[in-house]
């Protein structure tokens, strides 16, 4: 398996391993399918290229992309200091090997790595537990509760607002195993 930041030859892989994902998880995820599907590809390319510290980073088994996460910095002066994970997705078949903990690793290494980045936020839907308790073992803490974050369906889903501070200067940070 290799880890790297996506780039824009990546850019069809991403796209069905998000159609994918959005159907697998809907309420994991902001957008649908159809408004997935619609996304032209240099919007993706554009989530690979953002602002900054941004990059979307994907684990690859042979050639097929099994696993991603994005990172995206506020472009906004008086926001530069926060980055917001995005789109965290492991494919069924390959999930409790560890690929979302290394693939978050690598994020929260990036981001101890920039000089600008403080600190980074995430949503989390509390029913999936799997994926709130890697956020814990990572040292992300509960900030914020949305109730009826989402609708999916005539279904309202609440999201949690999870986040984790960095220190002043870039350190090695381990994610706990918890299992």
């Amino acid at each position: 398996m290799i880890t790297r930041r996506l780039t824009a030859s990546d850019v069809e892989a991403f796209r069905a391993l998000r159609l994918e994902a959005v159907s697998d998880s809907p309420s994991s995820f902001l957008k649908n399918r159809a408004e997935t599907a619609a996304t032209p590809l240099e919007a993706f390319v554009a989530d690979f290229e953002g602002p900054g510290d941004s990059a979307v980073f994907g684990t690859f088994l042979d050639d097929q992309l099994i696993a991603v996460i994005g990172v995206r910095q506020e472009p906004f002066a008086k926001r530069r200091h926060l980055a917001t994970i995005w789109g965290v997705y492991t494919v069924p078949m390959y999930r409790r090997r560890g690929l979302s903990r290394v693939l978050l690793q690598q994020v929260i290494q990036r981001a101890d790595d920039s000089a600008e980045i403080h600190a980074l936020l995430l949503y989390v839907n509390p029913a999936n537990v799997g994926a709130a308790s890697l956020y814990r073992s990572c040292g992300f803490i509960t900030i914020g509760h949305q109730p009826m974050s989402l609708c999916i369906d005539g279904i309202f889903v609440a999201e949690e607002l999870m986040m984790l501070t960095l220190p002043q200067k870039p350190s090695k940070r381990v994610c706990a195993d918890t299992g």
